[in-house]
């Protein structure tokens, strides 16, 4: 199957579209590791590396260190107290690196050099001509910029070398460093923030030849705001975020009114009035459209209607609270083969496995199903639950005979104009063996197990190995699967996709600016769950609006770093464009995000067409069981 070739602003032979390792830039810190992944055959609870488990004083300010000192050799903590020292450590740890070289300390310490000789030097010279003096003072300004360009050369290689290469090899991410480091030679605010603004202006200079956008300039950042935020890190969840930012440069504020990003892991209401024009919500309102299960089949399903654009990646699907959809999944179990196959009952305004059970053909369930829903609705229209019905995805692909899904991540880079992106993410994995063929547990057809034995993880590189050796070993003798040429690649692209038709179906009820009060702009980082079957069909079930960052794995803090790094220096590209009035394409601090939509351009894997032809369920007698739970065992066990 040929790689996609879109016609894209951010696509050309000088700017690809590739996302591989070779191709990235930027602070990707090992969420798709060049290292050479495990084999298949080895134990499932190996995936991921090395098991990261925080000591349980690891969030004590006490443990604060001065940076990234004692950090691995990839630029993430090695052990608990890793993250310790670098969730508290100074606003840029960088630029204490840099104050604790000598140089630094002795010009910071004493205004200029303490070694006495070099004092005489110059006392002897304050009896020459002004000539003289002039030439001398020429000459303590040359000396003091070499000594600062040694040091700066010295900590940007120590950068380069903890971090494997990835932050700081990137322009854009070099031009961050120098900005904190020139602003962290003088202890006054205004001193940095004017250095910063120098450096500002002088990238801007270098955009001249990206094209005007048309727009009114937005509200310019203060100086003093500049690469701040606000987060509570009181909120576990919420520590991989400020240590991202903080490894990037960022200073945390107290004050909510001084920050230009402002983090929360749940969206709070009462922000968004507050907000001023040049502050950025990491919340966008009316997310509900996208993150409630029936809420997001109906945007998607009209999306497809309306646009004629096919939406492989979702499952039938049917909402049984919508009358017209009732009578659809009625003509299906009766006149449609339905009854033959399994489906799987939802509650979607819940998450975390709960709210679902599985019903088999020809269940007394599953007979029952609309006639129980009805019923419901009928006794309580105000307040009876809503529940969705999909078929099951047959034919799924497993990790040593354990059922698994990945979860990718997803970010609203601007909403005006609507700018999104796509960001690699990892695998979870069933705790127990996974059949087909028996529908009486639903446990067992879950991923996700919230109070219950937790489920495996594997990073991408785990992903791309299963993959890999699934396709080698299963290609002669499945014709599509013989069609694909890089089975990595192609789940990548066809979640790119689904990712672009997202967008393009929530930029109505959703992705506006039309509810952010008086600021101009908004972003949002999110996640996305799918899952394989055996032709690697990916299958879309549901994007998150809130995701869960444990990081009881080393690779889960490298991705971490990753994603929340790289979405500081993205929001504040785009400020600083929108401030000029210039165009968002070829963003420079987009890498290893990709471009999946941009005003109207849409990612499209050009030339997939998914086969009619797929297999069903290999069913047997056991198939014909349920987990006995109905609507109203579901509705019950979510309260």
């Amino acid at each position: 199957m040929n790689s996609p070739t879109p016609l894209s602003p951010h696509c050309s032979a000088t700017t690809p579209c590739s996302n591989s390792s070779s191709s990235r830039r930027g602070f990707d810190a090992g969420a798709d590791a060049t290292t050479t992944p495990p084999p298949l055959s080895s134990a499932i609870m190996s995936f991921g590396g090395v098991r990261h488990r925080p000591s349980p004083d690891s969030s004590s300010p006490s443990s604060a260190s001065a940076g990234l000192n004692d950090s691995s050799s990839n630029g993430s903590p090695s052990n608990a107290a890793g993250i310790s020292r670098v969730l508290f450590a100074p606003p840029s740890a960088i630029s204490i690196a840099y104050r604790k070289s000598s140089v630094a300390k002795e010009y910071l310490a004493t205004g200029g050099y303490a070694d006495d000789s070099k004092k005489n030097w110059r006392k002897g010279h304050r009896k020459s001509s002004a000539l003289t003096r002039e030439s001398n003072v020429a000459l303590k300004g040359v000396v003091l910029l070499v000594a600062a360009a040694a040091v700066l050369a010295v900590v940007l290689v120590s950068a380069n070398s903890r971090s494997g290469g990835g932050a700081v090899s990137d322009l854009a991410a070099n031009v961050r460093v120098q900005r904190n480091l020139v602003g962290s030679v003088v202890d006054t605010d205004a001193t940095a923030t004017a250095a910063g603004a120098a450096i500002i202006s002088t990238k801007t200079k270098k955009r001249h030849d990206i094209p005007k956008s048309g727009r009114p300039p937005a509200t310019p950042v203060p100086p003093n705001s500049r690469q701040t935020f606000y987060i509570d890190t009181k909120h576990p969840i919420n520590r991989p975020i400020a240590r991202a930012l903080r490894m990037m440069g960022w200073r945390r504020v107290e004050n909510r009114d001084e920050a230009f990003l402002i983090y929360s892991y749940g969206s709070k209401s009462s922000y968004f009035p507050e907000l001023r024009s040049w502050q950025r919500y990491n919340h966008i309102p009316n997310h509900g459209a996208f993150n409630i299960k029936d809420e997001f089949q109906m945007w998607m399903t009209k999306y497809e209607q309306d646009s004629g654009d096919t939406v492989w990646t979702l499952p039938e699907t049917y909402r049984l609270e919508d009358e017209a959809d009732r009578s659809r999944f009625v003509h299906r179990l009766d006149n449609g083969g339905g009854m033959d196959s399994p489906w799987v009952l939802k509650k979607p305004r819940v998450n975390q496995g709960k709210g679902i059970a599985m019903l088999g053909p020809h269940t007394p369930e599953l007979t029952t199903v609309v006639a129980d829903v009805t019923a419901e609705l009928a006794a309580d229209p105000e307040n009876a639950p809503k529940y969705i019905i999909q078929k099951y995805i047959c034919r799924e692909l497993t990790i040593q005979r354990r059922k698994f899904d990945f979860r990718v991540f997803w970010m609203v880079a601007s909403l005006d104009p609507l700018v999104v992106l796509y960001h690699d993410g990892y695998v979870r994995i069933g705790n127990s063996d996974y059949d087909e063929s028996d529908f009486s547990s639903t446990t067992a057809h879950l991923t996700t197990h919230t109070g219950l034995a937790a489920e495996g993880k594997g990073s991408w590189s785990d992903l791309r190995s299963v993959l890999t050796e699934y396709h080698s070993e299963n290609r002669s003798s499945n014709p599509i699967l013989a069609a694909i040429d890089d089975p990595m690649e192609h789940v990548q692209n066809q979640v790119k996709q689904a990712l672009g038709q997202l967008a393009a179906a929530f930029k109505e009820p959703t992705f506006n600016t039309a509810s952010l009060h008086d600021a101009q702009n908004g972003f949002g980082v999110y996640g996305a769950d799918f899952i394989l079957d055996q032709d690697l069909d990916a299958w879309f079930i549901e994007p998150q609006n809130g995701c869960g960052l444990d990081e009881d794995w080393q690779f889960r803090v490298d991705m971490h770093n990753s994603i929340f790094g790289s979405m500081g220096n993205i929001v504040e590209e785009v400020a600083e464009r929108q401030e000029v009035g210039l165009k968002l394409d070829h963003l420079e601090s987009l890498a290893p995000f990709e471009v999946v939509y941009d005003n109207g351009w849409m990612y499209k894997y050009e030339g997939y067409e998914r086969s009619q032809n797929k297999g069903g369920c290999q069913l047997s007698g056991r198939a014909k069981e349920s987990s006995g739970d109905g609507p109203g065992e579901v509705a019950e066990a979510t309260k």
